[in-house]
């Protein structure tokens, strides 16, 4: 009897064990997993600022933007292959009066998730200014939800209700 209690206790500790070795495996390799997608993103992030850096067309477009040269920021940012330029190139269009082509490329880089708070922001600067204060209000609010410190849309929201005389 004390023979295959025993057995049966030694086969309850390798089981135990057994349990435990792969435990400990599957958060190895859940860590390693982790870390490689961390690293990747890291890498890409890299990359992107790599490219900006060596990519002239985007670095003279916001050239041309800093100095008011909007004609020649929007053809900078057209031949640029960094993904950013496409929000340059909506503020360029915005800045030359051409609201309808801003709003389109802002659509573009909120559906391309290219700083997408920011073209958010300038969607609803553009529809409030054509008349759609609803529209420019629920814009505003997706971007106070992504970004609760958003100074620009604090303030506007902070505007829009004063101007609804809404101060709850």
């Amino acid at each position: 009897m004390q023979i295959i209690f025993s057995k049966e206790k030694a086969l309850k500790k390798q089981m135990i064990f057994l349990a435990v070795v792969l435990l400990a495996f599957a958060a190895a390799c859940s860590t390693a997993q982790s870390k490689s997608s961390k690293r990747d993103a890291e890498n890409l992030k890299l990359l992107e600022q790599n490219v900006e850096s060596t990519d002239s067309f985007f670095n003279q477009g916001k050239d041309h933007l800093v100095k008011n040269e909007f004609d020649k920021a929007l053809e900078s940012f057209g031949k640029s292959k960094y993904s950013q330029a496409l929000f340059y190139k909506a503020i360029a269009l915005g800045q030359l009066g051409k609201a309808d082509e801003a709003q389109s490329a802002f659509k573009e880089c909120v559906a391309k998730d290219i700083l997408k708070n920011e073209s958010n922001y300038n969607l609803a600067m553009i529809s409030y200014d054509k008349g759609d204060a609803s529209l420019a209000k629920e814009l505003m609010e997706s971007v106070v939800s992504a970004d609760p410190e958003h100074t620009g849309a604090l303030f506007f929201l902070g505007n829009l209700k004063y101007l609804e005389n809404d101060m709850d």
